[in-house]
Parts: structure tokens; sequence; C-alpha cells
């Protein structure tokens, strides 16, 4: 196939043997076509940034879920170690009072002993 050119007023149209639609040689239609490529080359640019804002956002969103993972294993454990806590603090003031009745009676026991004369050593 050769290369074919039609002429309408001051607009000259070509179609090339590789080439599927016609090219205008006017100045204002090459820089229309230059105009649409850089275009499309910022939307390329822009879809790309996209993606990346897309990968960057699940990364947050999956690290924030590990984060509210972790506040909810530490809210569990906090809990865990109040209630033990609260076990260990009713433990020791039932021991405090054991070993005040012990102190009590030890002391009375050394007083019986003082006043019938039993030495102890």
């Amino acid at each position: 196939m050769t290369s074919c050119s039609i002429t309408l007023s001051n607009n000259t149209l070509d179609l090339s043997p590789n080439s599927t639609s016609w090219l205008s040689t006017k100045t204002e239609a090459t820089s229309s076509r230059n105009k649409i490529a850089a275009l499309e080359k910022q939307i390329e640019k822009q879809n790309e940034k996209l993606h990346e804002m897309t990968k960057k956002r699940n990364d947050i969103h999956r690290e924030l879920n590990v984060f509210k993972f972790k506040q909810e294993v530490l809210l569990d454990m906090l809990a865990v170690s109040q209630a033990d806590e609260k076990v260990s603090s009713t433990k020791l003031t039932k021991e405090r009072i054991r070993s005040d009745q012990y102190r009590s009676e030890l002391e009375k026991a050394l007083t019986l002993c003082s006043q019938n004369g039993v030495e102890i050593v």
C-alpha cells in the first residue's frame, strides 16, 4: 500500500501504509496530538500514584488492625492482672489477720509463761 493524501481547504490528511487512521499534517493537529500524548502520560503517572497510594492505604489499614489486636490483648492482660491483684489483695488481708491472731496468741502464751515462772530461751 502506498501513502495517500487528501487536501480539503487548508488541511491535508495523510494515510500512511502502516497507519490505520488519517493524520493531519497541519501544525494545530500535530500540537493537539502531542498534547493528547502528554495528557495520556500524565494519566498513566497519576494511575501509578493512585496504585501506590492504594497500596500504602491498605498497608496502613493492616497495621491499624494489628495495633487494634494488640490493644485488645493488652486490655485483656490488664483485666486479668487486675483480677489477680484483687485476689492477691484479699489473700494478703486474710494472711495479715491470721498473722495478727498468731501474734496475739503468742503474746498471751508468753505472758502466761512469764506469770507462771516458765523461762523461754
